[in-house]
């Protein structure tokens, strides 16, 4: 009964589980259809998120001398997951990206879609049991690395969106190509399924079916924000899910025990260099920004001054003809209408930009024009300006417009009063001489028009009341950017003049530097992200195989060591006396043992406890060690027994074990208790007392029990004791 109902819980849940992922499916479908851009961004990074996982599975790998299949799938993912979220953060519409256009986003998609597929195809098609080189994932790194250099800085990637066109054939045919190697990667699985298991194989055919439907659906699009290729990007995450699911299921991990497998000591390396990376390529930015403006300051302000001198030197050329209209009619005052023609002529052949002359007094006027249109306009003009240039009185040159003289164009007068000279030295008022400018020819003069290729430039005049009025050159709006422009106010005849320059937008690729180019921002990104990645993988796999090797030491030191006192066992005992007793024997040199066995130590238990018992064992140890060199072997032999071999000395010196003798016999602190206990010493020597470590261990055994014979708390030599038994049985 309770197994029908596990089973049926088991049933509800799956499919709770199926509803909630159909459910999240159309909400996205539906997101992509309202605003496709967070649509993309959530479901990418999702993905790059499974892959970041696939590569995270494989960190605990403990050699860095071979390469399994696992481990290369990693290698690969980690340059897949890089592509991908070049492809996330330069999609058209992300921040930071303005200029980019949708090509370079495609060309990251269809590099990391080609890259994975040839990647997933040679893994497949070789044996998974396989081991590689090192070599290997260099070569991977390489080819990646000329893709990504290929789509910035070089540029040598095809083209693969054009915007207004869609997909290119290139991409295309691409796609086409994913799909193909899809193919050979199935082929390369049904090879090798004896490596897999029946559920190992399902997990990795879902993988590489719905890629190829995925690649299908992005042939098809021709919006970057178009519904097959929000389809498309359902059945690319549903291909990275199916393939975490085999490699976890291969790795013999669980898929949702990801989060528990993170390391947080190279986490936090991984994401300190990030943000250090950030932060410098961030103040590094912004000091490119201030050098940049500073030089466009600098170069907007000699524009600007270069411009107005121009703009000077041409209004002198206008004073210079109008003085020569002026000389005209001082030597014509009756103004011959055809020695004027033929005067002006010549005069506006060579002023291509003047659109008429006219000298006019207030009985008679002739005027000659450049153009056939606007005579009614310019003859209109001529009285108001006539009488204006009355009223100004002592003004030279007096400036009128822009204004519209010919149709579609503005232009200026120029006015100037003619006097006539009299007998009595004082200059007669006689009329006025007025040239009319067309302000376009005046533009398309080459030394302005040169400026025009790379500045923004506007230009208008100051009426009296300081009210600037239209542009005759240029936008409002340049007026207005003041922090990123030059200005400067100058006097032209009786008018104000404002010219105001700015750089004009660059085209992509056309910045001076990488720093201040559209690509700054995602390769920085990229960058970091891929940094973080890498050294995640590095420290975390140095700290596996540190803690792997710090886990064999203890194990190690675990079998060689005493577990209370921390001296040599036995069995290490065993092992150092008998490199000893060969390298005294090379040396030809002695080695005494101590063997000790304490006194009244089954008092200490039966009375204080085995914690206080264990207590003594420790600090027994500890004076003992004190007493003796550190080239000396110290060890626990078993119970409350100890071993000491005294490398190079002999039985006569027995200043080591009397100084042993002395440190146990002080009493020991165990809480408010004072616990007294001794030693009995028996001394071996070796070569004398035994010929090999078994027995000199026997002899020195032998001669602890003739001290306890003899009253406890001494040390007997062997030799002493072998002495006494010759004298009993004599």
């Amino acid at each position: 009964m309770k197994l029908l109902s596990d089973i049926s819980a088991s049933r509800v849940s799956t499919r709770v589980k199926g509803l909630f992922f159909l459910l999240s499916a159309v909400a996205l479908f539906l997101l992509s259809r309202v605003e496709f851009l967070h649509f993309h961004v959530f479901i990418e990074l999702w993905a790059v998120g499974i892959a970041i996982r696939i590569v995270s599975a494989n960190s605990s790998q403990k050699s860095m001398n071979t390469m399994t299949h696992l481990s290369l799938v990693a290698s690969l993912y980690l340059w897949v997951s890089l592509f991908d979220f070049a492809h996330v953060i330069t999609y058209k519409g992300m921040p930071f990206t303005e200029g980019l256009g949708p090509n370079p986003p495609t060309q990251f998609w269809i590099a990391g879609r080609l890259l994975e597929s040839a990647g997933l195809a040679l893994l497949f098609l070789f044996s998974p049991a396989r081991r590689y080189r090192p070599w290997v994932t260099k070569i991977l790194a390489f080819f990646a690395v000329v893709l990504l250099v290929s789509i910035y800085p070089i540029g040598g990637f095809p083209d693969s969106f054009i915007e207004g066109s869609g997909l290119t054939a290139f991409k295309i045919n691409a796609e086409y190509v994913v799909i193909a190697l899809m193919g050979v990667a199935l082929i390369g699985l049904y090879l090798n399924r004896e490596h897999f298991t029946a559920r190992q194989r399902g997990y990795y055919i879902g993988a590489f079916v719905f890629t190829a439907i995925a690649e299908l659906c992005f042939t098809q699009y021709v919006s970057v924000y178009g519904a097959s290729n929000a389809i498309g990007h359902f059945f690319r995450l549903a291909s990275y899910y199916c393939l975490l699911l085999g490699y976890t299921c291969n790795n013999g991990k669980d898929v949702r025990s990801f989060i528990s497998t993170i390391n947080p000591y190279a986490l936090y390396v991984a994401l300190s260099v990030s943000l250090i990376v950030m932060a410098m390529g961030y103040s590094l930015r912004l000091y490119e920004e201030e050098q940049n403006a500073q030089q466009h300051r600098v170069l907007h302000q000699t524009v600007v001054e270069d411009i107005v001198n121009l703009i000077g030197l041409t209004s002198q050329k206008h004073q210079l003809l109008l003085r020569s209209l002026e000389a005209f009619a001082v030597s014509n005052p009756a103004l011959d209408e055809q020695r004027f023609q033929q005067f002006s002529k010549v005069m506006l052949s060579e002023n291509p930009e003047v659109l008429g002359m006219h000298l006019m007094e207030p009985e008679n006027s002739v005027y000659s024009l450049n153009v056939s249109d606007g005579m009614e306009i310019i003859h209109d003009e001529l009285h108001d300006a006539f009488h204006r240039q009355m009223v100004a009185g002592d003004i030279d040159v007096m400036i009128d417009g822009p204004k519209e003289f010919v149709p579609g164009s503005l232009g200026l007068m120029l006015i100037k009063q003619v006097k006539m000279p009299s007998t009595d030295s004082t200059p007669i008022p006689w009329g006025s001489a007025m040239i009319f400018v067309d302000m376009d020819s005046l533009i398309s003069n080459p030394l302005i028009s040169s400026f025009t290729k790379n500045f923004r430039i506007a230009a208008r005049f100051i009426d009296i009341d300081g009210q600037p009025l239209k542009p005759f050159v240029g936008t409002v709006e340049l007026f207005d950017a003041k922090e990123e422009s030059s200005q400067i106010i100058t006097t032209v005849g009786n008018r104000k003049l404002e010219v105001t320059v700015m750089h004009m937008p660059l085209a992509h690729g056309a910045h001076a530097t990488v720093i201040l180019s559209p690509w700054y921002w995602p390769m920085l990104l990229v960058f970091s992200v891929f940094s973080g990645v890498t050294l995640y993988r590095l420290v975390n796999q140095h700290l596996v195989i540190k803690l792997t090797r710090r886990e064999m030491n203890l194990q190690q030191q675990r079998a060689s060591s005493d577990d209370l006192t921390g001296l040599h066992n036995r069995r290490c005992f065993i092992d150092l006396g008998q490199k000893s007793l060969q390298l005294a024997d090379r040396d030809g040199k002695t080695i005494v043992l101590l063997f000790m066995d304490l006194d009244g130590f089954k008092q200490v238990n039966d009375q204080y406890g085995h914690s206080a018992g264990d207590a003594v064992l420790c600090e027994v140890s500890k004076r003992i060690t004190r007493c003796v060199r550190s080239s000396d072997i110290v060890a626990r032999y078993g119970g409350d027994e100890f071993l000491v071999l005294l490398q190079g000395a002999n039985t006569s010196d027995n200043r080591s074990a009397q100084a042993i003798l002395n440190a146990i016999s002080e009493p020991f602190s165990f809480g408010h208790q004072h616990i007294t206990v001794g030693v009995s010493i028996g001394i071996a020597c070796y070569p004398y007392d035994a010929d090999n470590l078994t027995d000199l261990i026997l002899a020195g055994d032998e001669a602890m029990y003739e001290a306890k014979n003899q009253g406890r708390n001494c040390f007997i030599t062997y030799e002493s004791c072998l002495a006494k038994k010759h004298r009993g049985s004599a």
